[in-house]
């Protein structure tokens, strides 16, 4: 019995037909991408970072070193404004970055191409940054004032814990008896301030400077407020709250019924009170006044020694 191999001739020949035809196809579509010739994208910019201001804004990035670089162009507003950076060729990696300024308050998406010699670009590098202004400046607020007096004229002001993890310190001016104006500035850490000096009109300003991130290019302040001081009076404290406390760290009492701590503020300088003997060097004991207090001053009448 014979087999005819016409069938699976014409199966070959509609194969290839097909091959060629889906070739053709393919090539006319790559075609489409060399007209004017072929394409020669330059180096991408790498390692972007960004630094936001003040209505300003600082771009960073590096390029594999080219000879042919001359210059990169920064695009933002989709495509709207731009700036060129120019390149200087170096041995292996060049840092290039650049601040652009004035530049509106906002979030902006970034594009960046370089450029070379014979006006070939690479693909773009995008980063997104945010730029501060007026009203990031409208939502701080200066830290809270705990305290704030003359002590014999010379001002105390203690600042109350801040939140605001943004806060990087308060700045606090002066002008003194003589005319001249100062300076001083405290880290967040701080929460109080002891000018050694009598400032004029009996007040001093003070503002409080933010960060709004790590890297930061520009510092921001709250408008200076004026603190108006008074004189401290002191005013003495209700004895009746005193009582004595014996912490397991304190020293032992000498004679506590004989000789009670409340002796120290019974007002009868006949009375006395001390510890035990032994007690070692230093040592301590403890009362509690009652109250919360800032203790300005204590007097302390020394035992009388019998002749």
């Amino acid at each position: 019995m014979k087999c005819s191999r016409f069938p699976t001739y014409i199966s070959l020949v509609v194969m290839i037909a097909l091959l060629l035809g889906a070739c053709s196809k393919m090539d006319s579509n790559y075609k489409q991408f060399l007209k004017g010739g072929e394409k020669i994208y330059q180096v991408l910019a790498d390692s972007i970072q960004v630094f936001p201001g003040h209505n300003r804004i600082e771009l960073s990035w590096k390029l594999l070193s080219s000879p042919n670089i001359t210059n990169c162009t920064v695009f933002w507003n989709n495509g709207m404004d731009s700036t060129v950076v120019p390149v200087s060729a170096g041995k292996d990696w060049i840092d290039v970055s650049t601040i652009i300024s004035p530049i509106a308050e906002g979030s902006y998406t970034f594009e960046i191409y370089t450029n070379d010699k014979a006006g070939n670009s690479s693909v773009a590098a995008d980063t997104i940054g945010r730029v501060y202004g007026d009203v990031y400046l409208s939502t701080l607020i200066n830290r809270p004032i705990g305290s704030a007096e003359l002590i014999a004229g010379k001002p105390r002001i203690e600042w109350l814990r801040e939140t605001d993890t943004t806060a990087i310190g308060m700045e606090v001016r002066y002008v003194d008896q003589a005319g001249a104006s100062h300076e001083t500035l405290l880290p967040i850490t701080d929460s109080l301030i002891s000018i050694d000096d009598v400032p004029q009109g009996d007040s001093v300003q003070y503002r409080t400077l933010f960060l709004p991130t790590s890297w930061a290019i520009d510092t921001f302040y709250t408008p200076y407020e004026t603190l108006n001081l008074e004189e401290a009076v002191p005013v003495a404290l209700d004895k009746s709250l005193f009582k004595a406390l014996d912490l397991t760290t304190d020293a032992p009492l000498y004679n506590s019924k004989a000789n009670p701590m409340s002796n120290l503020w019974d007002g009868d300088l006949t009375t006395w009170y001390r510890t035990a003997n032994g007690s070692g060097s230093p040592h301590w004991y403890t009362l509690d006044l009652g109250v919360t207090a800032k203790l300005s001053s204590y007097t302390v009448w020394q035992r009388g020694v019998k002749t």
